[in-house]
């Protein structure tokens, strides 16, 4: 529920819960997000120092069928931790989502140009069919095959969609009024048939590419609350989706439907190592025992588990029951983690990987311009390829509007537009990413990707808020506050007034700040530093301090009554499963992905407009808002630099970064 305020800007009038059996207990939890890093192939990502690996687009050379292990080196500080493909935000990574997108294949397949990113060959449905003035979807499953010989029918979609009613605050991509909240029925039309009926008319683009994208069809014998139990038995897969009704309030399940799909999903999630009971408890057991689980087995993707360490090690092979289209031509799949990009980079100079990230720092040469792809380094050229991979995605830090840090006032400060103004106009992308990402990276202007330039607004290709000390300073000046170079400014006229400091700083208030960002990645450390001396030359004293990504972007928790984070950099946000970069997931008022808590209902009306409406304009007057608005403040969107052995084709990965990755299309053309 949303309370309208004065000023146009919208506030949460409630917590998001977890359930606590019957009941419901408030958390601020952070749901998650799919997130995108400087450096690192790891997947969407997803979704870190995360960043993600685009679907290959197309292989050129001869396929040899092989017994060999293809390694691939994982993103730095980066490694996957939850299997279940339902997860809420503290496991809604990009390393997490590309190992159960190989297992687990989600209804469609994104792999092409975001022009037509659904790839109807490798997805388990056909296209869906939208009627009745695009309120009602048919989906027709292909019969594909789960490893223990069932089929992957209308029930899987069913079951998927009755834990989604049942635990929307339990996935990391809910928004309050998107899936399941406009899917009015679910019912299963025919063997292999399901239609969804919706509660109004949206864009079919939006719907297929943000909401059905989110469904990945779960296999009876996920039907459980205890091992060894018979598949179905939980209760939950044949439900009605219409039987099932939670509290709106609470999210405590109120039918029985929905206490029998809350029963299947705790267990699963606790077989994962996530109890919903005890949300901030750690039992990292189930993860050593991913690979022998008999629920994690069954699969319906072209490898199988058969090897999961703590230390994000992940071992797959051929699955010889998978009945899609492209069959993998070589035994194993070896993810390989890094704690550092100098390791990876060890590891590529050793010949010990078969595709591995390189950060941009052990390039000699910068590429020609922004978006292209220079010289390969000298040492690896004669053994790998290099491939520049723009992300789906935009860069920024999160900042925090009801952080209690700075004795309180961190958050009053970050909710001023003008303070938002003042950092941003300090932060000089162009020289960025020049410097630090040798090109090897877009300026980030707004929330819809640049490169490629599908959806961008022309306006959003123009910075705003251009680099200048001096309109930075003017701003802190004409709001209150005594503006001290390279020292601590403070508030020296405290109010509401236009010309004031602003609602809830104190005078006297410092302009005292932190920053967390992710370590292992030197550019981004570097960028950050840079960052740091610009604004001190305003009186803007940030402290800095590094940790892991999982730390990083673990610890910006969703906290609408106040936690003591202020600004965290993970690197920033990839587009998937949220394909049309509508911004609902991030940027929509109560979006578990949200961790800032920007609200404003001018903006929620925008991109209600992008998720109903197929104009184009919808799109650019919802960007054109948010690069005036800076619901955070954006940092350049590098690409990934990806080396891929010679005599192994995975084609050249395309511009967006679609379902991560998918290695069986991928072959050896030698021995």
């Amino acid at each position: 529920m949303f309370i309208d305020m004065s000023d146009g800007s919208a506030v949460r009038s409630a917590h998001i819960s977890y359930r606590f059996k019957g009941e419901a207990q408030l958390k601020t939890y952070r749901k998650g997000a799919a997130v995108v890093a400087a450096a690192g192939l790891a997947v969407l990502a997803a979704c870190s120092s995360t960043t993600t690996t685009p679907t290959s687009s197309g292989t050129s050379g001869t396929p040899i069928s092989t017994n060999a292990t293809v390694t691939f080196g994982e993103a730095p500080g980066s490694y996957p931790n939850y299997i279940f493909p339902f997860e809420n935000g503290g496991f809604y990574s990009p390393a997490n989502v590309l190992v159960q997108y190989i297992l687990y294949r989600p209804l469609y397949w994104f792999s092409s140009s975001p022009q037509s990113l659904v790839t109807p060959s490798e997805s388990v449905a056909q296209q869906p069919v939208y009627t009745d003035n695009d309120s009602k979807i048919v989906i027709n499953l292909k019969g594909w095959k789960w490893s223990d010989g069932e089929t992957v029918d209308a029930q899987d979609v069913v079951f998927w969609m009755n834990l989604m009613k049942t635990e929307p605050e339990n996935w990391g991509g809910y928004v309050p009024g998107d899936i399941p909240n406009d899917v009015t029925n679910v019912v299963v039309s025919g063997p292999d048939q399901v239609t969804f009926d919706l509660d109004g008319t949206y864009n079919p683009r939006w719907f297929t590419y943000d909401e059905l994208s989110q469904v990945t069809p779960i296999p009876q014998a996920w039907d459980v609350t205890s091992l060894g139990a018979k598949p179905g038995s939980g209760g939950c897969s044949s439900a009605s989706y219409s039987s099932i009704s939670i509290n709106p309030k609470t999210y405590a399940p109120v039918s029985a439907s929905a206490k029998a799909c809350a029963a299947v999903f705790d267990f699963l999630s606790i077989q994962s190592g996530f109890n919903p009971l005890h949300p901030n408890s750690t039992d990292v057991k189930p993860v050593t025992s991913y690979a022998s689980n008999p629920l994690w087995q069954v699969t319906d993707g072209a490898f199988k588990l058969t090897g999961f360490q703590l230390d994000g090690r992940v071992t797959m092979t051929r699955n010889p029951s998978y009945s899609g289209p492209v069959k993998a031509r070589y035994k194993t799949f070896v993810f390989v983690p890094y704690t550092s990009e100098a390791a990876e980079y060890n590891a590529l100079a050793a010949g010990a990987l078969t595709i591995g990230n390189l950060p941009p720092n052990d390039l000699s040469s910068p590429a020609p311009k922004p978006g292209g792809v220079g010289p390969n380094n000298a040492q690896l050229a004669s053994s790998y390829n290099l491939q520049s991979v723009p992300i789906w995605g935009i860069g920024y830090i999160a900042v925090n509007r009801n952080s209690t840090g700075d004795s309180g006032a961190a958050g009053p400060i970050f909710r001023q537009l003008y303070f938002r103004q003042a950092l941003q106009t300090l932060i000089d992308q162009p020289a960025l990413v020049e410097k630090y990402y040798k090109n090897y990276a877009v300026p980030v202007y707004g929330p819809v990707p640049t490169d490629p330039s599908t959806w961008t607004s022309p306006s959003e290709t123009t910075n705003p808020y251009p680099y200048s000390v001096a309109n930075a300073t003017k701003l802190l000046k004409d709001h209150g506050w005594d503006v001290v170079p390279n020292g601590t400014s403070t508030c020296v006229r405290p109010g509401t007034a236009a010309t004031d400091c602003g609602a809830g700083i104190p005078k006297g208030t410092p302009l005292k700040l932190q920053l967390q960002f992710s370590s292992g990645v030197p550019e981004q450390a570097e960028e950050v530093d840079a960052e740091k001396a610009a604004w001190s030359q305003v009186g803007i004293n940030v402290s800095l301090s590094e940790a892991s990504f999982d730390e990083v972007y673990g610890a910006a928790v969703l906290c609408p009554t106040g936690c003591s984070w202020q600004m965290q950099f993970w690197a920033g946000w990839s587009y998937e499963p949220d394909f049309y970069p509508t911004g609902d997931e991030i940027f929509y008022t109560g979006a578990e992905s949200n961790p800032g808590d920007y609200s404003n209902a001018t903006n929620d009306t925008n991109i209600r407009a992008t998720e109903t409406t197929t104009s184009a304009s919808a799109m650019y007057t919802y960007q054109d808002f948010m690069a005036q608005q800076l619901p955070v403040i954006w940092e350049p969107n590098a690409s990934e630099l990806v080396e891929v052995k010679k005599g192994f084709d995975i084609g050249q990965l395309s511009p967006n970064e679609a379902d991560g990755i998918a290695p069986w299309d991928w072959y050896f053309t030698k021995s």
